[in-house]
């Protein structure tokens, strides 16, 4: 398995660059590039992305990151909540039938 990297935008790009020239073979994307999330894209999202494309994040946020990193869940796990949630709900709430 080939390991893919994520540089977010709080790497300096030059790394990017850098680790292109040295490394051709790498799997380097920065965010903002095609076929990844876009530059302002929240922290949780930008995990999730990772987690559902194999990639490695390579960040340099100190502040928001590791708090999302300890509270968050997997992002699978988070969908798989919400589809549970929903049927819960469907079975609490059955649509109702009109007598015509």
């Amino acid at each position: 398995m080939t390991l893919k990297y994520l540089l977010d935008e709080n790497v300096d790009p030059l790394y990017a660059l850098q680790l292109r020239r040295l490394n051709p073979d790498l799997v380097i994307r920065v965010i903002g590039e095609p076929a990844t999330p876009p530059k302002g894209t929240l922290d949780p999202e930008i995990l999730c992305w990772c987690e559902e494309n194999n990639f490695i994040l390579v960040t340099n946020n100190r502040t928001s990151m590791p708090v999302h990193l300890g509270a968050s869940q997997t992002c699978r796990t988070d969908k798989l909540l919400d589809k549970t949630r929903k049927l819960r709900l469907s079975k609490l709430n059955p649509p109702h039938k009109i007598d015509k």
